[in-house]
């Protein structure tokens, strides 16, 4: 594992190279970390909400930086990351196990006859039942038990989203949400993984392959 100073090392190195944030999502970030939370900090948050945060998260969190820069658009802080998911599920869904343990894609055959019944009630201007179609379309592309036991950890663009599984038999393991693909959700590879990995060996692929792309 880096050391907090082997990742601030870093950081900066890639600061130095692109000084004016030409990589993706540097603009964002500009390769800065927010202050770190403290041990008591952790404590309080994970007791207001009943969770239990994966170590290495926390190590990073307290040791590195509480979000800033980080793979893609870079990442949410904890409190960023508590309200993201809080305003999309319930505080509830937090301690609830995360249902997936592999890439799960949605209904293909279902999608297909929704788009078909969709452009039927388009052809026919009948916008209440398109309406109702579409609630059932986005419905299966993210079903609802998909939405349990993880922090949002970043953005990837086009509606494409890092997360981290807090609970369930994928706990401490990073995940992509492409469903707006209609590509469902399954454990991070983008960064040139082939398994599943935890947080910070996330964050430290990025890291040397940012160093790599810079010159």
């Amino acid at each position: 594992m880096q050391s907090a100073p082997s990742i601030l090392a870093s950081l900066q190195q890639l600061a130095q190279r692109d000084p004016h944030f030409q990589a993706f999502g540097a603009a964002e970030h500009q390769y800065q970390l927010n202050p770190c939370l403290s041990a008591g900090d952790i404590k309080a948050i994970e007791a207001e909400f009943g969770i239990t945060l994966p170590e290495d998260y926390v190590w990073f969190l307290t040791q590195v930086g509480n979000g800033g820069a980080g793979p893609f658009y870079g990442l949410y802080s904890l409190q960023d990351s508590l309200e993201v998911h809080t305003d999309f599920a319930s505080p509830a869904n937090l301690t609830t196990p995360f249902p997936l343990s592999s890439a799960t894609l949605p209904d293909e055959h279902q999608l297909a006859l929704l788009e078909e019944q969709i452009e039927a009630a388009q052809a026919t201007e009948d916008e209440d039942l398109e309406s109702e179609l579409y609630e059932q379309y986005q419905a299966l592309l993210f079903p609802s038990e998909w939405a349990n036991g993880y922090l949002h950890l970043c953005d990837y663009g086009c509606g494409i989203s890092f997360f981290l599984v807090i609970s369930g038999a994928a706990a401490g393991s990073v995940w992509e949400n492409r469903a707006v693909d209609a590509a469902g959700l399954m454990p991070s590879t983008e960064l040139g993984n082939s398994e599943p990995i935890g947080f910070l060996e996330w964050y430290q692929l990025w890291l040397e392959k940012a160093l790599k792309q810079q010159p």
